[in-house]
Parts: structure tokens; sequence; C-alpha cells
């Protein structure tokens, strides 16, 4: 093993495990998160990245955070006001197609109370909502 000052120049295995993980791009601090399937009920425990902004406390999310950055400054973020996104008005089209729509669903609750076949106004439910 060598003499005492030889052991204590050696690092120790967090330190190392913590630059392996930096030269790898990872996470040093992950955080402990558990996700639970819905479907099964089961729960596993996922490493979540910590989202650290100081290269001091996590290099890896910290580089990860500034290019992010520079990607947001890049499609526009840093404006100084957002941009307005106003929706087109109607088309005269899309007017007669809502109300054809409305039409039709007028016409299949009617067809519903009085037990006829709903096969056609379904049919053309379905045209309507295609167009």
């Amino acid at each position: 093993m060598g003499t005492r000052a030889e052991r204590s120049r050696l690092p120790l295995a967090r330190h190392v495990v913590e630059a392996a993980a930096v030269s790898h791009g990872v996470c040093v601090h992950p955080v402990p998160v558990r996700r639970i399937d819905p479907e099964t009920g089961g729960s596993v425990v996922v490493d979540v990245p910590c989202g650290a902004t100081l290269e001091s406390k996590c290099p890896p999310c910290a580089q990860r955070a500034r290019s992010l950055r520079i990607a947001q400054c890049r499609t526009g973020w840093h404006l100084e006001t957002e941009p307005v996104f106003e929706p087109d008005d109607p088309t005269h089209h899309q007017i007669e197609l809502a109300t054809l729509r409305a039409d039709l669903e007028a016409a299949l609750v009617r067809a519903r109370a009085e037990g006829l076949d709903e096969a056609p106004i379904l049919a053309s439910i379905q045209r309507v909502e295609e167009a």
C-alpha cells in the first residue's frame, strides 16, 4: 500500500467518480425522483439532472444550461418585446363547415331520439370533420 504520505495523496473515490461523470458530460449531483407507472402502479426511482447553472456546482448541467441560453438567444428569446401572433379571421368556408357540423349534430340528436338510422348522418359528420 505504501507509506502514509503516499496513501494520503490518493484521490477519494467520490472525486474519481465525479471526474468521470464530468468527462462524460453526466450530472454530478443527480436528483432521485420516484416515477409511478399509472397502468401497473409500479414505481421506479429515476435520477434526473440537478439543473445547476453554476459551473462550480455541476459543470455538465451548467454547460447544458449555457447551451440552452445560447439557443434561446439565437431564436429571439432575448427580444425586448414579445412577438404578437394574432390568429387569422375565419374564412367563409370555415364558417360554413362549422354551421354544417352544428346542423348535422342536431340531426343526429333528432335521429337518436326518434330511433332512425344514424349511419348516413355519422358519415356526413366524418366528411365535415375531415374537411
